[in-house]
C-alpha cells in the first residue's frame, strides 16, 4: 500500500502535523478533561503513557473512495497491534480503546472532529504483580 494511502499515520501524543517531527508534552495538569474522555470508567490518561491514533480521511477518501473507512480501521488496528507486541516485549501492558468520548477526546488533542479526528487511544503502564 502506497504511503500516501496510509491514513492512521497521524500519531500522536502529540505530533503536531504543521511539524511532523515535534512532540508536545500532555501535562496532567492542564488537561482536566482526561478523566471525562473515557467510557464505562476507562482513564484514557491514567497510564503512563496515552498513544491516541488520529486520522486525516481525505488521505485515503481520493483513493479508495467508499473503501476509505475500513482501510483507516485496519491501519489503526495494526498499529495498536504492534503496540501491544511492544508492550509485551518490555514487560508493560496495554489496552486499545475505542470507548471513549469523541468531542471530548478530539478537544483535549487539538483536533477538529471533522477534518481530522481521533480513532483508537491505547494507556501504557506497568502490569500489576499477578495480573
Amino acid at each position: 500500500m502506497p504511503q500516501s494511502a496510509r491514513c492512521a499515520e497521524t500519531f500522536r501524543l502529540f505530533r503536531s502535523p504543521k511539524e511532523p517531527r515535534s512532540w508536545n508534552r500532555w501535562n496532567r495538569g492542564d488537561a482536566s478533561s482526561n478523566q471525562n474522555a473515557g467510557r464505562n470508567g476507562v482513564d484514557v490518561g491514567k497510564g503512563a503513557a496515552t498513544f491516541v491514533w488520529t486520522v486525516l480521511p481525505y488521505r485515503t477518501e481520493w483513493r479508495y473512495a467508499f473503501l476509505s473507512p475500513k482501510i483507516i480501521a485496519q491501519d489503526a488496528g495494526h498499529l495498536c497491534q504492534n503496540l501491544y507486541l511492544a508492550c509485551e516485549a518490555i514487560g508493560a501492558g496495554t489496552c486499545g480503546i475505542d470507548a471513549y468520548d469523541q468531542a471530548e477526546l478530539d478537544t483535549l488533542l487539538g483536533v477538529d472532529g471533522c477534518d481530522e479526528y481521533a480513532v483508537y487511544a491505547a494507556p501504557v503502564g506497568r502490569v500489576k504483580p499477578g495480573a
